[in-house]
């Protein structure tokens, strides 16, 4: 039948979504083309159905087997929706970006009035964060806002209205950030650097620095102050 003819197509192109997924070939545009597509043939598919359920109706002497045939595609119908969603969901988390590389550096004052790192609270000037972004060819290009969140010891977030602290949300909650950054990720390995500097109250221990963005978490980072 031509419902069968087109189940069995969109099993296929189901198969070549996960399959260009899995192998990392499939771009954000591809991608999203794919999955557009994919929801405009379901949506044919339903009208069809649709169709056959009115004649339903008018042709009594074939309800019971046309009956069944609509039960049946109405199921496969339902299982295409969920294969969808689920496809939708996998080329939003492989379109993330993250780091391909993250230092935390805590500076002091040198004598030639350049910086050398520290690892002692009372020389501490500031902390310079330098990053690397990692190609993704599903990730959407454009501007990125990163959030950095410095961790203290006592498990508070560094904040400093001052130098450009606020808030963020995050997983459906708001959240402070110690500073952020605007990036304009053109897929091209995106070098970066921000500094923070040395904010009144810090005290010495184990400090973790976390980076986000698009509700995301980028890396994470530790240093310790004496």
């Amino acid at each position: 039948s031509i419902i069968g003819i087109r189940d069995a197509e969109l099993q296929a192109k189901v198969a070549e979504i996960r399959k260009m997924l899995k192998s990392g070939k499939l771009t954000a545009a591809k991608a999203k083309s794919e999955i557009a597509n994919l929801r405009g043939e379901i949506e044919a598919l339903t009208a069809e159905i649709e169709r056959l359920s009115k004649e339903n109706q008018y042709l009594k002497d074939e309800n019971y087997v046309i009956q069944k045939q609509v039960e049946a595609e109405q199921e496969k119908v339902a299982e295409m929706v969920v294969v969808n969603t689920e496809l939708t969901k996998q080329v939003a988390v492989g379109s993330r970006i993250f780091f391909k590389a993250l230092d935390v550096l805590p500076l002091r004052d040198a004598v030639f009035g350049d910086f050398k790192t520290t690892d002692k609270i009372s020389k501490l000037e500031k902390i310079d964060v330098n990053y690397v972004i990692a190609n993704n060819d599903l990730a959407g290009k454009g501007e990125k806002m990163l959030y950095f969140q410095v961790i203290t010891p006592n498990k508070s977030t560094l904040h400093n209205s001052l130098a450009g602290s606020g808030t963020f949300n995050f997983d459906g909650s708001e959240r402070m950030y110690t500073v952020k950054k605007g990036v304009n990720f053109q897929n091209s390995n995106e070098k970066g650097s921000v500094s923070i500097p040395k904010t009144d109250g810090m005290s010495a221990g184990k400090y973790i620095l976390n980076v986000f963005s698009d509700d995301h978490k980028m890396g994470s980072s530790e240093f310790t102050l004496k």
